[in-house]
């Protein structure tokens, strides 16, 4: 007997939910190797992600539900609810808007429009599709402003706020993004609880060691290596970038000069990934993200109003 992860592809609808038992019949092979001139490799794709073999289920094959319900049940839940608030972005939202929404507040960019990604793809916004530091920041302030709406202390307000983000993390499937991001958060908060100042390096150092140790292959994801890349430019290229340009007196100018240089920080880690990965520049990214960036928080803010209003008081959403 062999044991290990196959991705199976049905070409049929089918019932099925977290947890069933399936009997299935059909073709098991090896994914697909396409021209060695381009950069992204499905392959390598799925072998990071411990996948090496895929299972085709044709429309004519069978398919057969042995039984349901035996899911992890720490998981179980998290899929379930996600499913439902997918189901209220669809509902009240159309295709595209729920597509991007999804992408935004719950990690499943697969219902995003091709021609919508291409159009953040080329203009150096695609990252907000997929959730990030930026996402769990926002995340991580509504939480803690709902949550002083309660009698709690400030330490009571971060340790719930611990909670909540780690359920968070498995709503959203525990992607190396959201895993990096909530990890520093986390940090900070910890930090905060027993009265100790902690240094983002040190955390984006322990982030990335945790994420490798739980697997190491996610060092050749570009989904680490852009959020890494991100942050890092951020603590590292940015404050050069800045004592450089001289920006020091407070104001409007002051943060529009800020957010520039920032943006432009992050322009420059990136790059070279971009540039490896899809073979595009976007200088246009600079200016996009003073418009897209802003933006996010107040999309997740609306993203958990309407998913909670459409879970509790529908006519609310």
């Amino acid at each position: 007997m062999v044991r290990g992860k196959v991705l199976v592809n049905l070409f049929r609808p089918a019932d099925l939910s977290y947890g069933d038992t399936l009997m299935i019949e059909g073709k098991l092979h090896r994914p697909f190797v396409k021209g060695e001139q381009e950069a992204f490799s499905y392959k390598d794709y799925l072998r990071i992600r411990s996948i090496h073999y895929i299972y085709s289920v044709k429309k004519d094959a069978l398919l057969e539900v042995l039984s349901r319900n035996k899911a992890n049940p720490l998981r179980a839940p998290s899929f379930r609810l996600r499913n439902k608030f997918k189901a209220i972005f669809d509902k009240h939202l159309t295709q595209p808007e729920a597509g991007v929404m999804k992408a935004i507040i719950l990690g499943d960019s697969a219902r995003v429009p091709h021609h919508v990604k291409e159009l953040f793809l080329r203009t150096g916004t695609a990252h907000v599709l997929a959730i990030s530091g930026l996402h769990i920041g926002a995340v991580s302030f509504l939480f803690m402003i709902l949550l002083r709406f309660f009698p709690l202390s400030k330490v009571g307000v971060n340790k719930l706020t611990l909670i909540l983000l780690f359920s968070y993390l498995l709503l959203t499937g525990g992607r190396p993004s959201v895993i990096r991001a909530t990890l520093m958060v986390s940090f900070i908060l910890i930090g905060e609880i027993v009265e100790k100042q902690s240094n983002s390096l040190n955390n984006l150092a322990l982030a990335a060691l945790l994420i490798l140790l739980m697997n190491p292959l996610s060092l050749y994801d570009i989904g680490f290596q852009l959020s890494f890349a991100c942050v890092s430019s951020i603590l590292l290229i940015a404050p050069v970038l800045l004592h450089l340009a001289g920006v020091k007196k407070k104001g409007r100018i002051h943060w529009l000069g800020e957010s520039l240089i920032i943006s432009f920080a992050i322009w420059i880690g990136v790059l070279g990934i971009i540039v490896y990965y899809f073979e595009i520049v976007t200088p246009v990214s600079i200016l996009a993200n003073l418009v897209v960036i802003p933006m996010i928080s107040l999309i997740v803010f609306l993203g958990f109003g309407l998913m909670f209003s459409g879970l509790f008081i529908s006519v609310l959403a």
